[in-house]
């Protein structure tokens, strides 16, 4: 596995590294672009994808009566997006859980690996959301604060750490500009640390595997 940058608008390198027998990992897969980069692996013709959330979803009971109703709702939305990539013929798992918990993530993926397959990339685009986020520094609650933190830069380090010996494909990570232009962290104080603690974590790594 090489870490390394890859430019705006170029995803040539990714798709020559795609393994389409493989298990691809996505945090924050549930939502934004966590889901859409599900749609373009499925479109690419990857078989196996895990989606990680935090917010459970309904049993898949219960989405055939979901998906008919007329209900305008994000759970409605997420639903129908993840249906419509298994209709392409991607296998989903989900995963709903705090991604710094890294003694059930490791219990998760130790077990899945042995029924779902070897998980061969990973893209980490979760966000820790929570009410009043765009608020200054000075009025934001803590716990949430060290939630944000942990979310990026600890999901990052626990993920790469239990994936190690798998010769991984693809590590991708999301971040923001908001670690790097001021400006553009006004109320953000909490996400643009935690984006430029990440970077430098992903820094460190390419680093090491140089």
């Amino acid at each position: 596995l090489i870490w390394e940058e890859t430019p705006k608008g170029e995803l040539g390198n990714v798709n020559k590294q795609i393994d389409f027998n493989g298990v691809y990992v996505i945090t924050g897969g549930t939502s934004g672009v966590g889901l859409e980069f599900a749609r373009y692996f499925a479109k690419k013709g990857v078989k196996k994808i895990i989606l990680m959330g935090i917010n459970n979803l309904p049993s898949r009971e219960e989405w055939k009566s979901i998906l008919g109703s007329k209900m305008d709702s994000s759970i409605r939305k997420k639903i129908s997006k993840i249906t419509e990539i298994e209709k392409l013929g991607t296998q989903v798992k989900l995963y709903f859980g705090e991604l710094y918990n890294f003694e059930n993530l490791k219990k998760y993926f130790d077990s899945i690996q042995k029924d779902f397959g070897v998980v061969k990339g990973v893209v980490h685009s979760a966000v820790a959301k929570y009410q009043d986020q765009n608020s200054y520094f000075i009025n934001k609650d803590l716990d949430n604060f060290i939630k944000v933190l942990k979310t990026k830069v600890l999901g990052a380090k626990y993920l790469d750490k239990i994936f190690e010996k798998n010769n991984l494909e693809i590590f991708i990570s999301f971040s923001s500009v908001a670690s790097v232009i001021p400006s553009r962290s006004k109320g953000l104080t909490d996400y643009a640390l935690a984006n430029s603690m990440m970077d430098q974590y992903i820094l460190n790594r390419r680093y090491l595997t140089k």
